[in-house]
C-alpha cells in the first residue's frame, strides 16, 4: 500500500496514508464481490454458451499469536505461507466479442454456484445449453453436472488430453514412432473416435504393463470417456480447447496476484480478485456510480 499511497501522491496530488488506501480498497472490494453477483436485467438469452472453469494458485500468508517463549526471542507473529485455489469462470456466446468472468476461493460448490451466476449474466435462461469446457479435475465436471444437469455437454480441454497423449507415444516406440502415433491418436480423437484411442492405449499397456505413461494416459482417457466428444464440438462450431479461462487466469489474476515475491492474506487476495474481475467484466465505472448513489 506504501507504493500506491506514492503513486497518488506523484500522480494526483493527494495524500493518503497506507491504511486509508487499504480500508477503501477493502470496502470497494466487498462492494465488487456483492456487484459481481448481481444479475443484470433480462437482456437477450443465449440459445448456447461456451462456460469455462478452472482453478489458479495464489501465494496466501497467513498470521497467527506466538507464545511466551517466542515473544521473548523477538518474534511478534507467526508466519505460515501457502498457496489458495482461486477458482475463474468464463462465459461467452459463440463467436461473441464479449468475456463474462466470475471468481471466487471458495469450495467446488461455491465455484459452481458462482459459474451459474456468470452464465446467468451473460444470458442464460432454463433452454440455455451449456458447452462447458476444463481440464480434467473432477470437481469440474461434477459442478457443470449439479448446475446446468441435462442442458450442458463437457469436454476436457484438448490441449490437456495432447499431454496425456504425448507422454504415452514417446514412451511406447522411439521418436518417429511415437510421433506418427502421437499424431494418429489426436486426429483419431477429433474424429470421434475417442473409444478407438482407449482401445489402442489398452492393448500397449496390455503388452507393456510396465510404461507408466501409457497406463496414466489409459486411465486419465478412461475415466472420461465421456468428456472426449471432440467432433460433435467442431461440427457445431464450440471451441475443444479452455484456452478462454486459461488466458483469463493470467490476464485477471496472475498479473496482478502473482508479482514476484508478492504475498497476500486470503481476504487482500479475495478483494483484489473480485475487483481485477469487476474491471475485466468493464464494470469498474457502473460500481462507482453506484457507491456514490
Amino acid at each position: 500500500m506504501e507504493g500506491a499511497a506514492q503513486a497518488l501522491k506523484e500522480h494526483y496530488g493527494i495524500s493518503l496514508c497506507a491504511s486509508v488506501i487499504n480500508k477503501v480498497t477493502g470496502k470497494a472490494g466487498a462492494a465488487a464481490k456483492s456487484f459481481n453477483a448481481e444479475v443484470p436485467a433480462a437482456g437477450k438469452t443465449a440459445e448456447v454458451l461456451v462456460v469455462e472453469l478452472d482453478g489458479s494458485m495464489v501465494p496466501v500468508v497467513e498470521y497467527g499469536q506466538v507464545d511466551a517463549e517466542q515473544k521473548a526471542a523477538g518474534i511478534k507473529r507467526k508466519r505460515s505461507c501457502f498457496w489458495k485455489e482461486f477458482r475463474l469462470c468464463t462465459a461467452s456466446r459463440p463467436g461473441g466479442a464479449r468475456t463474462c468472468y466470475g471468481v471466487t476461493d471458495g469450495s467446488p460448490f461455491e465455484a459452481g454456484c458462482m459459474m451459474f451466476q456468470t452464465a446467468r449474466a451473460e444470458g442464460m435462461d432454463d433452454k440455455t445449453h451449456i458447452h462447458g469446457v476444463g481440464d480434467g479435475a473432477p470437481w469440474i465436471a461434477d459442478q457443470y453436472e449439479v448446475q446446468s444437469g441435462a442442458n450442458h455437454s463437457f469436454l476436457i480441454g484438448f490441449y490437456h488430453v495432447g499431454e496425456y497423449l504425448a507422454a504415452a507415444s514417446k514412451e511406447a516406440g522411439p521418436d518417429e514412432t511415437g510421433g506418427e502415433r502421437y499424431r494418429g491418436w489426436k486426429d483419431k480423437l477429433l474424429a470421434g473416435g475417442a473409444k478407438e484411442v482407449i482401445a489402442e492405449l489398452a492393448g500397449l499397456h496390455g503388452k507393456e504393463p510396465e510404461k507408466e505413461e501409457v497406463e496414466t494416459c489409459l486411465r486419465y482417457l478412461g475415466n472420461r470417456a465421456d468428456h472426449l466428444d471432440y467432433a460433435r464440438a467442431m461440427d457445431q462450431g464450440l471451441p475443444v480447447g479452455s484456452g478462454e479461462v486459461e488466458s483469463g487466469h493470467r490476464s485477471v489474476l496472475q498479473k496482478r496476484l502473482k508479482k514476484p515475491g508478492a504475498w497476500w492474506t486470503r481476504a487482500n487476495a479475495e478483494t483484489m480478485a473480485q475487483l481485477k474481475t469487476l474491471q475485466a467484466n468493464g464494470d469498474w465505472e457502473n460500481l462507482w456510480e453506484k457507491m456514490a448513489a
